[in-house]
């Protein structure tokens, strides 16, 4: 039923779990996000020196590490933006220890006929 009504039911979900958190009088809660934080500390972890580079300049690591990975230019909102997302799942998945089944199981190697 969520999915007939919102584009993303994780990011419902998501707010309405953050919603049902409430502080004590006289407290607050803070909230941050820091922008690729995974991709910043698993860059550093393997020394990663091009990785930090991309940062510097304010551009989009899934989308420097997609054009890498696919070997075509990858830009988020451009025709090959599906590969930045395989990418960030890629990562995310690896660098939280998981493995050749976590890459399978998000179709991640839908794009590789011979990784099948």
């Amino acid at each position: 039923m969520l999915e007939l009504l919102y584009d993303s039911v994780p990011a419902v979900l998501s707010e309405l779990i953050c919603t049902a958190f409430i502080p004590r009088p006289g407290y607050k809660f803070i909230v941050s996000d820091f922008s690729a934080i995974e991709a910043r500390f698993l860059a550093f972890l393997a020394g990663k020196t091009w990785r930090p580079k991309v940062f510097a300049e304010g551009k989009d690591i899934y989308c420097a590490s997609a054009s890498q990975m696919f070997c075509v230019p990858v830009e988020k909102h451009g025709i090959d933006s599906h590969f930045r997302q395989k990418e960030k799942i890629a990562e995310l998945a690896l660098g939280y220890g998981g493995s050749m089944g976590a890459l399978n199981s998000t179709g991640v190697f839908n794009v590789f006929p011979l990784a099948q």
